[in-house]
């Protein structure tokens, strides 16, 4: 998800996601894991154990949606063997069975430079002295 009329900041939001998705710190902190996945919490000691963290927070939002449930049971069924058939968020249900050491291996498995696909809609001028201003937004034809 980059993109930017401007080459410099192009260039710049490039680098930045690559250096998150190639050289994250999860490998660094166990912290991140714990707020970003899942943690459980405990206010006072006669309070009930609750599960907290980003990415919970965020899947059991969005599957408390008939439309969003409803829309992923039909990928899994139509759509099995691609990437539209996986919940990429994770399932709420399961997200506190995710251990830490999983969520590595599966980072080193796939998110390495042989494994991205990338596509782009507008190439950038090769001429650096090129103008810039507004990309240009060409108009959708009736269907």
């Amino acid at each position: 998800p980059v993109a930017s009329c401007n080459q410099k900041d192009f260039k710049n939001l490039m680098h930045v996601y690559m250096d998150a998705v190639f050289y994250p710190n999860i490998y660094k902190y166990r912290q991140i894991f714990m707020k970003e996945g899942c943690h459980y919490e405990l206010e006072k000691p006669e309070d009930e154990l609750t599960i907290n963290g980003v990415v919970y927070s965020e899947m059991k939002g969005a599957m408390s949606s008939p439309d969003r449930t409803v829309w992923d049971e039909l990928n899994q069924v139509l759509l099995p063997d691609t990437t539209y058939g996986v919940n990429s968020g994770g399932d709420p249900e399961v997200i506190p069975e995710l251990t830490r050491e999983y969520y590595l291996d599966f980072h080193r498995s796939h998110y390495h430079a042989a494994g991205p696909r990338t596509s782009r809609t507008r190439l950038t001028p090769s001429d650096p002295e090129a103008p810039g201003g507004p990309c240009p937004r060409p108009s959708q034809p009736p269907f």
